[in-house]
């Protein structure tokens, strides 16, 4: 993606939030290693879906940010309930499948004059 890796992080009891043990939390981050300057910018769309196993109530969701540093994720604290999860989107085998489809917009180097 821009010619730097990504990683999509889930985390089942939550992330930075008050009610944890409640939420889903998932977040993009660049991958381990992978550093943009200080002046490098990639713009991301992404589709995110979580699907249902047992028909076609997917769960969907739209990223649309611009990655500017490494160790910021981009998501949601509060993707899905741990309950909607557990009623609606795992399988048999409590399983849940996470698809994600990129387009890269821009990737952009900025020069500040001063």
């Amino acid at each position: 993606m821009g010619g730097k890796e990504c990683v999509l992080k889930l985390y089942p009891k939550g992330y930075s939030t008050a009610d944890n043990n409640k939420w889903v939390s998932i977040f993009l981050f660049l991958a381990d290693g992978e550093i943009l300057k200080e002046d490098e910018r990639i713009y991301v769309q992404a589709d995110l879906k979580v699907e249902d196993p047992f028909g076609s109530n997917h769960l969907t969701y739209k990223i649309e940010q611009w990655l500017k540093e490494a160790g910021t994720g981009y998501g949601w604290d509060h993707y899905v309930s741990l309950a909607k999860l557990r009623e609606a989107y795992l399988d048999k085998k409590d399983t849940l499948k996470v698809e994600i489809e990129f387009q890269v917009v821009s990737a952009t180097k900025h020069s500040s004059f001063t």
